[in-house]
């Protein structure tokens, strides 16, 4: 293996195992919250191209489904590799038709829609790769911006790419999650969730007052 394949693949491994993100200063700061959790990471995915697929998949069904149309995409247009496949390439699922996707269980509109995000990142119209290094808001701007990525499937796509503060309001499991961690009498609504999901964002400390001064997000 070259050197860029062997980045490649260190970077993937950290990110399977959650360890492109530091959690300290969040463990300093919610003490209580995670005493029994120390260490705890989310796992993401090794490609941003995973997750925006994997995000448009769910889109709207349970996750035993989700599971297995990834599958199928995976089985349909991924590379063989040995005895496994690997996850197809945008240039792959770019190339599939939506009549394809229909056959194998998937709904019209979400195949129109993969295979359109597929499109927008293989001609490079999506730099899907390097929106980590950059800004939440830009990449959320960005990924909302495809035809059928609403505001779920963005903060998904972010959250599994390694945006340490990308929380998929809207999200059934994490109202839920909410409402017992609050002891609410009902699950909260989008604007609720985010209200309650504000404290867990991380600060920013601004180091000077002037026009174009430095900040550090804490």
């Amino acid at each position: 293996l070259g050197r860029a394949a062997m980045t490649f693949l260190h970077e993937a491994a950290l990110r399977m195992l959650g360890l492109n993100n530091d959690v300290s200063q969040f463990e300093s700061r919610h003490a209580a919250f995670v005493a029994r959790r120390r260490g705890l990471r989310l796992p993401n995915l090794p490609t941003g191209f995973d997750a925006l697929a994997w995000g448009i998949i769910g889109q709207q069904i349970n996750v035993k489904f989700a599971g297995s149309l990834r599958r199928d995409l995976i089985l349909l247009a991924g590379d063989k590799v040995g005895d496994m496949r690997a996850h197809p390439t945008p240039e792959r699922v770019a190339d599939l038709t939506i009549a394809k996707l229909h056959a194998r269980r998937y709904s019209r509109s979400k195949a129109k829609y993969l295979i359109g995000a597929s499109q927008a990142v293989a001609s490079g119209a999506l730099d899907l790769e390097s929106l980590p290094r950059g800004s939440a808001v830009a990449a959320e701007k960005n990924l909302t911006a495809l035809h059928g990525i609403g505001t779920w499937t963005a903060r998904y796509v972010m959250m599994r790419a390694g945006f340490a503060d990308s929380a998929p309001v809207g999200d059934s499991a994490l109202a839920a999650a909410l409402q017992k961690l609050h002891k609410l009498e009902a699950r909260p609504d989008h604007e609720q969730a985010a209200k309650l999901l504000a404290a867990f964002a991380p600060q920013v400390v601004v180091s000077a007052t002037y026009p174009g001064a430095s900040s550090q997000v804490v």
